[in-house]
């Protein structure tokens, strides 16, 4: 919701009614996806609303609505935007994945603003059981991350 310049990670009421309409057809206890471009929620607890571009950019600032409405479900949710990766549980049904942009830091690098590797989520779903890792782009699935040597850097000889 917004302009290109300014914009705020909200979840619209014509999309609610949809989704509660949708979520009607679904048994409780059944696993979702809720798949979206902003994190609901990047941290674990609810933080008090505050109106800064980065908080307002960086959630969706009606999250709670959305994990109401999915509460008795197993949910995964989805997410991107942030271009660093993380995981983070809510509680025993509801898990958030933000996964970085495969571009990692917009195609000036070939990692992310927090280290990682480019790459992508992968998800193995078996029932309402959910695998997954990250698969680092031109690696194999085991390769998460590189480092260097203390003295690899001049500026700091004695950091890894």
């Amino acid at each position: 919701m917004g302009r290109e310049y300014f914009y705020i990670g909200y979840v619209d009421e014509t999309t609610f009614k949809w989704l509660e309409e949708d979520l009607s057809y679904v048994p409780k206890g059944t696993l979702v996806f809720f798949i979206t471009h902003i994190p609901t929620r990047i941290t674990e607890q609810k933080r008090p609303f505050n109106y800064d571009y980065g908080m307002l950019a960086g959630e969706t600032i009606n999250a709670e609505s959305v994990h109401r409405l999915l509460d008795g479900y197993e949910t995964h949710f989805l997410t991107g935007h942030l271009h660093s990766n993380s995981n983070i549980v809510f509680n025993d049904h509801q898990m958030e994945h933000n996964t970085a942009a495969v571009c990692g830091i917009w195609w000036h690098a070939d990692v992310c603003i927090d280290g990682t590797p480019q790459g992508y989520g992968v998800y193995e779903v078996d029932g309402n059981q959910v695998k997954w890792y990250y698969k680092s782009a031109g690696h194999p699935k085991d390769y998460q991350f590189r480092s260097y040597g203390a003295g690899t850097s001049k500026e700091f000889p004695k950091t890894l």
